[in-house]
């Protein structure tokens, strides 16, 4: 059986329609058994939950990443990958994506902070393998299961988010901040605005399959899940949340959906999220994520409106079956003025609700006004993210060809705010790549972009010709989405939204993948694959290994306990010797043991891995006042000071 052009599906040549075996390569079926699409779909499920449940913590994080690169190899080895044979533009992207991590690792030979750069260069790696994993572990008969697997991942983590604020106990154990008063919804990513992103893609996913479902079946169950995310998004109090969700609403029109079935869908999914927000503002706990008093109302609400939406569907304008490639009329005009108007006001909301301070209502006291009902915020404008963002220009003027190094902007902002709070990132992927990589890194991330951008938009085509829009859509979603929301957040360095995006793009680039040849893989092709995996996960372990020990010593060091936080510092030390910061807590042990000697070595270790941190020349002014030598003390506080003023 060939090739079927509709379908795609190859199997096994006859060597008696094609000529001799030996001159037909044999090609074996790229795993389309129900058993096999049911792992690829479950693989594609699991790694970004497993990123998502794992916290935000580094070594939540490196662990995780460390198994997916160990997964590569593991694959090789066994025979279990490829699954196929990677397209042109897959390698591509493979190649370039292999180029920036290189890059980025090279900053340890310019940039002030080798701890910093070799962090940055562990979250670059793992990222890679899950983008490995993404391109090998998908074919173009097994890719669908994948992006369903990922969309069901993303909706499943958006509302078990939603539901860890109206049912907290359930869920306690897994975060320990989970309870506090006036928190954010934030569980499980430990980010509001980065679950308030996810929330928005998967809005659009829902909104699509409301119109072009995979299955008949699913449309009215997707319709009257749709409140579910505008109600984790509300309960994000995040501003650049709501904008991202009318860029997935008109996402989901610029992919093909019907624009008057998607506006109906959309208009009433917002009247029913605008009642669960109604009956959710009426229990303070539930708004301010002190307690779950009140969640079961919230919940029989939700239900309710389930049940109506689920009803009302059939009612809505009729779904087309096949969708044309291209638009005309008004639903042409609008791709170029919505996408631009969307993204401007995007950025918008990020830069003047970021930059400016806007009073109060009169007669109130600010504090108690947020405390009570933390939505205010959502017509506040206060924040300083133009000024991070003038911040990391300013550094990128200083180097512009190869940046201040990876990791090195959090140094930059100390020098620079002014006694401002620590910043660890500039809140913007593309500004902060040109401050800390140049001009050299942003122009292998732009080569990146454009790549991802050529395999979409063939994707997007395919899609469209075999009515595949409904698996394939939500990729694009996913990735588009969270490229943009990257341009004004530090969502890359989120681990929990970021794989989403790298899962996505490797699946869309399986599509168009060849069926793998049923010869043996080359023992040398498997070593090199095994080798470069095995080194990726290598270099994520100092850094794993030593950032573990590091939590211990400050949890000691917090607690009181000065030889506890020691020994956890001298393994942390011993396991990455580049850490300044585990030479600095050390140095804070050593003080409350008062042995100032050993405290005052490992303060000027810090200053000599990191001389550019004023935070360590403070360190050692606060060592030498304990010790009594003033002199000593005032000279560390004016380099503290002259590196703060630059």
């Amino acid at each position: 059986m060939s090739e079927n052009p509709r379908h795609g599906r190859t199997g096994t040549v006859s060597s008696a329609t094609a000529g001799s075996p030996a001159s037909v390569p044999r090609v074996r079926r790229d795993g389309a058994g129900r058993s096999s699409l049911g792992y690829v779909f479950a693989g594609a499920a699991v790694v970004p939950v497993v990123f998502a449940f794992a916290g935000p913590g580094l070594v939540a994080r490196q662990t995780v990443g460390v198994a997916v690169c160990a997964a590569v190899a593991a694959g090789y080895l066994t025979g279990a990958l490829p699954r196929s044979r990677p397209a042109r533009d897959a390698a591509r992207l493979g190649l370039v994506f292999a180029a920036l991590c290189t890059w980025v690792g090279l900053g340890i030979l310019w940039g002030d902070s080798t701890e910093r750069t070799l962090i940055e260069l562990s979250r670059d790696l793992a990222y890679g393998g899950v983008l490995a994993l993404s391109i090998l572990g998908a074919s173009s008969r097994s890719w669908r299961a994948a992006a369903l697997g990922l969309a069901a991942a993303l909706i499943a983590v958006v509302g078990t988010a939603l539901f860890s604020r109206l049912f907290p106990g359930l869920f306690s154990g897994f975060d320990p901040d989970l309870g506090l008063n006036f928190r954010r919804l934030s569980f499980p990513l430990g980010y509001w605005n980065g679950l308030a992103g996810l929330a928005a893609i998967a809005f659009g996913i829902l909104l699509l399959w409301t119109s072009v479902p995979p299955r008949r079946a699913l449309r009215p169950l997707a319709f009257a899940a749709l409140p579910l995310p505008l109600l984790c998004t509300y309960l994000t109090f995040s501003r650049a949340g709501l904008v991202l969700l009318g860029l997935a609403a008109y996402g989901v029109v610029a992919l093909g959906a019907p624009l008057k079935r998607t506006a109906v869908a959309a208009a009433l999914a917002l009247l029913a999220a605008a009642v669960a927000v109604l009956v959710a503002r009426t229990q303070s706990q539930i708004i301010t994520g002190s307690g779950g008093d009140g969640g079961w109302l919230v919940a029989l609400t939700l239900s309710a409106l389930g049940v109506a939406l689920y009803r009302v569907e059939p009612r809505l304008p009729r779904a087309r079956r096949s969708i044309p490639r291209r638009r005309s009329g008004i639903s042409g005009l609008l791709a170029p003025l919505g996408a631009a108007a969307l993204v401007a006001g995007l950025v918008a909301v990020a830069l003047f609700a970021e930059s400016g301070a806007s009073s109060p209502p009169p007669n109130s006291d600010p504090s108690a006004v947020t405390e009570t009902d933390p939505s205010v915020r959502l017509l506040r404008f206060d924040g300083e993210r133009g000024a991070i963002w003038g911040s990391a220009f300013d550094a990128f003027k200083t180097d512009p060809v190869t940046g201040i190094g990876a990791g090195g902007f959090a140094i930059w902002w100390q020098r620079d705010s002014e006694g401002e709070p620590p910043v660890s990132d500039a809140h913007s992927l593309y500004l902060e790549s040109l401050a800390e990589i140049g001009l050299i890194g942003c122009g292998l991330l732009f080569a990146l972009g454009l790549i991802s951008t050529r395999i979409l938009a063939s994707a997007r085509s395919r899609f469209l010709s075999r009515g595949d829009l409904a698996a394939g859509g939500p990729l694009i979603l996913i990735v588009g989405l969270i490229a943009t929301h990257a341009a004004i957040d530090w969502v890359w360095e989120v681990p929990a939204v970021a794989v989403f995006a790298f899962a996505a793009i490797g699946i869309v680039s399986a599509v168009q993948s060849q069926p793998r040849s049923a010869r043996p893989l080359r023992g040398s092709r498997v070593a090199s694959v095994c080798l470069v995996a095995v080194g990726a996960a290598v270099v994520q372990v100092p850094s794993l290994v030593g950032g573990e020990r590091l939590e211990s010593a400050r949890l000691a060091l917090a607690g009181g306990a000065g030889e506890v936080a020691v020994a956890h510092a001298d393994e942390a030390v011993r396991a990455a010797p580049w850490s300044a910061a585990a030479h600095a807590v050390r140095a804070n042990a050593y003080l409350l043991d008062g042995d100032t000697d050993a405290a005052r070595r490992d303060a000027g270790e810090a200053i000599r891995l990191e001389p550019t941190d004023p935070s360590h020349q403070l360190l050692l002014a606060a060592i030498e006042r304990d010790a009594g030598h003033e002199q000593a003390a005032a000279a560390a506080l004016v380099a503290a000071q002259a590196l703060q003023n630059p």
